[in-house]
Order: structure tokens, then sequence, then C-alpha cells
């Protein structure tokens, strides 16, 4: 299936809140990418449309290895998506603690996680965004090592002013166990 001009939807990767993630395929440079659609059947669409739109200009400002990078944002059919880099054969951390069952993690390899997901989170703060989802399902990392924070849905600024408000007083977007 054609998302827009130049991209072909692949394999299906993942569902989120909000989203559903496609592997796809960037037909003008002729590269793999992700392609991120909103999620049909959503409850209350504008409010999604809007987050959605709020995430590809959050992602448009971040710069850093650990944060995949955003390549295009428009509509097709009336319908919004997202390409991004996508991010090889990763493993989410929780199925990787999942896997260790009762094993803890090496430190060595705590260490190394914790790194890297410390500097991509330290970009998106420099850069004035708090993720606000930040679960064990939204970090990742790749098979040469590399740890990546996915899921900008529900991010916002740091600075109210730079973002309208989509969060209703009350409301407590991302994770419920995750919520500090």
């Amino acid at each position: 299936m054609k998302i827009g001009d130049r991209y072909t939807r692949g394999k299906p990767l993942g569902v989120g809140g909000m989203g559903q993630i496609w592997e796809g395929t960037d037909d003008r440079l002729n590269r793999k990418v992700a392609i991120k659609i909103i999620r049909p059947g959503l409850p209350d669409r504008s409010a999604a449309r809007r987050r959605f739109y709020r995430e590809a200009r959050i992602l448009a400002r971040l710069r850093h290895p650990g944060i995949p990078a955003l390549y295009d944002f428009g509509a097709h059919d009336d319908e919004l998506f997202i390409v991004m880099e996508l991010v090889p054969a990763a493993v989410s951390l929780r199925d990787l603690i999942a896997e260790r069952g009762d094993d803890l993690l090496p430190i060595s390899w705590a260490v190394l996680i914790g790194a890297q997901f410390c500097a991509a989170l330290a970009a998106a703060h420099n850069a004035g965004l708090i993720h606000r989802d930040l679960t064990p399902s939204n970090i990742v990392l790749t098979l040469d090592g590399a740890v990546k924070i996915l899921d900008f849905g529900v991010a916002t600024a740091l600075d109210p002013a730079e973002f309208s408000a989509i969060t209703h007083p009350g409301e407590a977007p991302g994770s419920a166990h995750y919520i500090a």
C-alpha cells in the first residue's frame, strides 16, 4: 500500500496507544523507514491528530543517535503519517528483562544501556522536551548495542507556551506504572 507519493507500507512492527508502526520503503531514496499512522477507531480523532502533529514537531527538534530521526510528515487520504528512521532488529528493554526472568542484567550491560539512555534523554531535555511515557517498552536495543528511546507521542515542552495543551486537567498521559 502506498503512503503519500513516495512510501510503500510493508509489514506491521507494532501498535501503540495512538498509532500503528509499519516497516516501509522510501521509494524515492530506496531506503527502509518506519511509518507511523494514527490507529483507526480512536474515540477522539481530533485530539489524536493534534498529538500526532505535535509528535512530528517534537521529533523535528531532536538530533541524537539515541532518538530515531524524523524524515517526513504528511497526510494521505486524510490520514496523517510520520516517517522516521527504522530502528534495525531492536529488542525492547521490557522483552530483554522478561527473557532473563529472575536473572539480573550484568552490571556492564546496565551501565552501557543506562549511559546511552541518559544521553538521549538529556538531549530531549536540552531541546526543552519531556517524554512523559518512558517505559521499558519504549527503550530499545539494537543488535549493535545502540539504545534508542521511542514513542514521543505524549511528549510535551518544558515551556507550556510552546505547544497548546492537549492533555486536559485530571488526565495523566503515558503509562500509569511509570508516572513519577
